[in-house]
């Protein structure tokens, strides 16, 4: 039985979601993973950590060993961004939206790009096993064969 999965749907790797959101709030991924506590900063990683576990799916565990943060600091700076965005935080729900769309994208265009790579290496196995053995070897000609010395023991 194969399940149909949507691209909206399939796991996008922590690595793109962080892109995604360092791109959108205008940091250096350095400085999202970093240990700033500047507001702006602290505030994006949160939106990361939070599309991390949405995007996953994974833990909570997992994402704070990614960002190397315990757990209860993944589960409160998601709390604390809900809360934001239920008070009216437009610019942080802006940034959610917009990071979240990124980070498929950017997840799509790189399993598209994989996928591209892989068929281009099977192209050329399948090339190279179709070609004559003297051509795989790179030579026309037989090798020579060097016979050990003189009372060698094998």
């Amino acid at each position: 039985m194969t399940q149909d999965v949507s691209p909206a749907t399939r796991a996008v790797p922590v690595a793109a979601v962080v892109e995604a959101v360092a791109a959108e709030a205008g940091l250096g991924r350095a400085e999202l993973l970093g240990p700033s506590r500047r507001r702006e900063v602290a505030h994006a990683r949160q939106v990361a950590m939070m599309l991390a576990v949405e995007l996953g799916p994974r833990s909570q565990w997992a994402v704070a060993r990614h960002f190397g943060f315990g757990r209860s600091t993944v589960r409160r700076g998601m709390e604390s961004l809900a809360r934001r965005i239920e008070a009216g935080a437009a610019a942080e729900a802006r940034l959610v939206e917009a990071a979240r769309a990124r980070a498929r994208e950017i997840a799509a265009r790189r399993r598209s790009e994989a996928s591209r790579l892989a068929a281009a290496l099977s192209a050329e196995a399948a090339a190279g096993a179709a070609r004559p053995a003297s051509a795989a070897r790179g030579s026309a000609s037989p090798a020579k064969r060097v016979s050990a010395p003189a009372g060698a023991v094998a």
